[in-house]
């Protein structure tokens, strides 16, 4: 699909050295940088689950309904009197 985009001298003496130096047309050079804008620019997006994902579920110890029974832990927890010692 044909796109028209209009640089600054500066910018256009950059993509052309590239273009040269890497033995690719200009064209290839700004797609390969659109692409990865584009990508870094979507991984910003992601929401706190998607960047926490791996991490999700990797815990290991502790009761395996935690997340379902937090009041039920955190007063039996105070109910033993052990208090953060602060």
């Amino acid at each position: 699909m044909p796109l028209t985009v209009r640089l600054d001298p500066e910018t256009e003496q950059l993509v052309d050295r590239t273009a040269r130096l890497q033995g690719k047309t200009k064209s290839e050079v700004v797609r390969e940088a659109l692409k990865e804008y584009c990508a870094r620019t979507a991984e910003r997006q992601k929401t706190p689950y998607e960047l926490a994902e791996d991490l999700i579920g990797s815990a290991e110890g502790g009761p395996p309904d935690l997340s379902q029974n937090v009041r039920k832990y955190v007063l039996e927890h105070l109910k033993r009197g052990k208090r953060n010692p602060r």
